[in-house]
């Protein structure tokens, strides 16, 4: 069976490369080419423009992602695996919003990125939290802020706090997926099983948070 070519603005050439090359650094990343990337590798095939939502206007459905290249996002979504099409048309869809003013129980399929993540504070952040007691949700958005909404070490949304388990300073946001990597990369450095250069090496000699100065867990970065 042929698949039908599908047209892709900007297939040639996307993220830095022809689409041949690209699906060659997507078989490496996953594991089918040995040797090409170490396992531990920052990917960039997360959907990192994934960061709006909708829901049916009629309320029939929670809230699905939407990207501005991919449309409504069915990734879980149970009407479209009973009927194997998207139940909605344009028209049919809501406004959109920020995935991550949309709470777990309100998605569609369960989604976890982007994050939701309250903020109760209205208005720009303060460029330093008045009291010695951080809220996690103030350090989450200032990092958010401060990376444009990116993982640090790729285009996907930042999702996690990732902190230096040594010294329990916080280094940046990460995505679901570089959150898992990194803890694997520093295991095999540790190991000394990692190829060559780490593969987050320039993360950790210069991450985003640095000139914070926060530490996880203790009194400077808490659940307050």
């Amino acid at each position: 069976m042929n698949a039908a070519k599908r047209t892709d603005p900007g297939a040639d050439g996307a993220n830095g490369g022809t689409r041949d090359g690209l699906i060659a650094e997507f078989l490496a990343d996953h594991g089918f080419l040995p040797g090409r990337r170490p396992s531990c590798a920052p990917t960039r095939f997360a959907v990192g423009d994934e960061r709006y939502a909708t829901r049916p206007l009629d309320g029939s459905a929670g809230y699905h992602l939407w990207s501005p290249s991919r449309g409504l996002s069915t990734v879980g979504c149970r009407h479209w695996r009973d009927d194997f099409v998207v139940p909605w048309l344009i028209g049919e869809l809501g406004p959109l919003v920020h995935a991550t003013q949309v709470r777990p129980e309100h998605r569609c399929g369960h989604w976890v990125a982007p994050r939701y993540m309250p903020r109760p504070y209205h208005g720009p952040l303060p460029e330093q939290w008045p009291k010695v007691r951080i809220p996690r949700w103030y350090a989450w958005w200032r990092l958010h802020d401060m990376q444009d909404g990116n993982c640090a070490t790729c285009d996907a949304p930042a999702y996690a706090i990732d902190h230096d388990h040594t010294t329990g300073l916080v280094r940046g946001l990460l995505c679901v997926s570089c959150n898992k990597r990194e803890g694997a990369c520093a295991a095999r450095v540790k190991a000394g099983t990692h190829p060559g250069r780490p593969c987050f090496q320039d993360y950790w000699a210069s991450p985003p948070a640095a000139p914070m100065g926060w530490r996880y867990g203790t009194a400077t970065l808490g659940h307050a």
